[in-house]
């Protein structure tokens, strides 16, 4: 097994505390290992294993447009199947091309379909 130093706690006031970069780790299970050593030498050790995702979420499929009025329009997708789901985001722009501003931001990944109302053509 191949260990490598991710960083020192410098305060420990604030409990163990370490930050590290995982992007740079592939994905997968990882064994984080904790060594503790005092100001006379002695050590003590913890370790936890912890499961890096840096991949893309998986895509979702979004439906065809649904009861659009002359001011609403109602949308639904596919549910996420990611386990480290966070957010889904809805975008409108009115501009071709253009990703536009998030109107709407669901953290329940349970949710799959919303109204978006004040559009106007």
């Amino acid at each position: 097994m191949h260990y490598v130093m991710a960083g020192n706690d410098t305060d420990a006031r604030d409990g163990l505390s370490v930050s590290f970069n995982a992007t740079k780790m592939h994905d997968g299970f990882h064994l984080l290992r904790m060594t503790m050593v005092d100001a006379t030498g002695n050590f003590g050790m913890n370790r936890t294993t912890v499961y890096i995702n840096n991949g893309p979420p998986a895509q979702v499929i979004l439906n065809a447009p649904d009861n659009v009025t002359s001011n609403s329009i109602a949308i639904s997708w596919s549910m996420s199947p990611d386990e480290d789901f966070e957010a889904y985001m809805i975008y409108v722009s009115a501009i071709n091309g253009s990703l536009g501003e998030v109107r709407q931001n669901f953290t329940d990944w349970k949710v799959t379909s919303t109204i978006l109302p004040d559009l106007f053509y």
